[in-house]
């Protein structure tokens, strides 16, 4: 009990822990398509994004993925650089969702999960360890397809 409230240190349960850090911010940016259906799962790091970062996005998805079906929906938020009209969409369909709904991207689960698993009470000291922890959430999400399956299926009730 008396480490409590130091990084690494138990906290107690339903106490949030704090996480000591000396106040800069490292960023990185991830974009990334999944297949709820199969569990494939694709990902590009960037520093930032704009129209031109998200056209590398798709380009390099349409060539890393084999198109299964005659239609690849690709689910989006309304930020402007998904919408631009000079985008090569190659062969997704863009689906965009209403304001302020991220639940409904199967991608944010997976977000969800690789921010809880690989970077909770953990602070990069710069750019470089950022990138190596990243890696290594994409790679293991990237090698394991069931989990990213059952976790980018949305759970759906009936009542």
């Amino acid at each position: 009990m008396g480490n409590r409230g130091h990084a690494g240190a138990p906290a107690l349960k339903g106490s949030k822990p704090r996480v000591v850090h000396n106040g800069d911010h490292v960023r990185l940016n991830v974009l990334g398509t999944v297949c709820p259906r199969t569990g494939e799962f694709f990902a590009i790091e960037a520093s930032h994004c704009d129209t031109d970062v998200f056209q590398v996005f798709l380009d390099e998805a349409a060539a890393s993925i084999t198109p299964s079906r005659k239609r690849n929906v690709l689910i989006l938020d309304n930020a402007s650089w998904h919408k631009r009209k000079s985008l090569n969409w190659h062969f997704f369909e863009a689906l965009y969702l209403p304001p302020y709904s991220p639940d409904f991207n199967p991608i944010e689960r997976l977000w969800l999960i690789m921010k809880a698993e690989y970077f909770t009470n953990i602070h990069c000291k710069n750019k470089t360890a950022l990138i190596i922890r990243a890696d290594q959430a994409l790679c293991d999400l990237m090698d394991n397809p069931t989990k990213v399956a059952c976790a980018a299926t949305p759970i759906v009730t009936h009542l």
